[in-house]
């Protein structure tokens, strides 16, 4: 992006730059004990937030605590509240949750905000599919489009995401 008042441009702005997504903002393998227990308490629900999440994730490390409690905090409760709330006036909500471990960059992504993207649209050499899903995973990849489009096409078509398909337990 360029500045119109001084011509300057920013340090994302060039094509290579966009290319090269800035992981995690430098925080992959840095995170501490102290630092998730920090942010377990300001992000876990109630006093006994940190308690609650390594009782719900015994094995996890302090990093996979810091990003389950990120995670929960900025995209799924609120997503939550908001199919509650929708549903709670009369309307109806559907929800899904993208649990594959996405393979590009050694896996550290792993099942990462705005992975859907390049699944939905194919576009796996493009935005955030070469970091995420990488040229060597397109097999697997284009299995998962395939289904999430089969999804998204039924519920354009008939108002019902799983219209025609078999459900998990538990209703997913």
């Amino acid at each position: 992006m360029t500045n119109r008042r001084t011509g300057a441009r920013s340090a994302g702005s060039s094509p290579r730059a966009r290319a090269r997504p800035k992981l995690f903002s430098g925080q992959l393998g840095k995170i501490t004990e102290e630092r998730a227990v920090e942010t377990l308490r300001r992000f876990g629900p109630g006093e006994d937030g940190e308690r609650a999440y390594r009782a719900a994730f015994p094995g996890a490390s302090a990093e996979e605590l810091y990003e389950l409690v990120q995670t929960d905090w900025l995209f799924r409760m609120p997503t939550l509240r908001l199919a509650e709330a929708q549903a709670a006036g009369g309307g109806r909500a559907h929800l899904y949750a993208l649990a594959w471990q996405s393979p590009g960059s050694g896996g550290v992504m792993r099942a990462c905000h705005g992975l859907d993207g390049p699944l939905l649209f194919g576009t796996y050499d493009a935005h955030l599919g070469p970091a995420a899903i990488g040229p060597e995973h397109t097999a697997e990849a284009r299995e998962l489009t395939a289904q999430i489009r089969t999804a998204w096409t039924s519920f354009v078509t008939s108002g019902d995401p799983g219209a025609g398909r078999p459900t998990t337990p538990g209703g997913a």
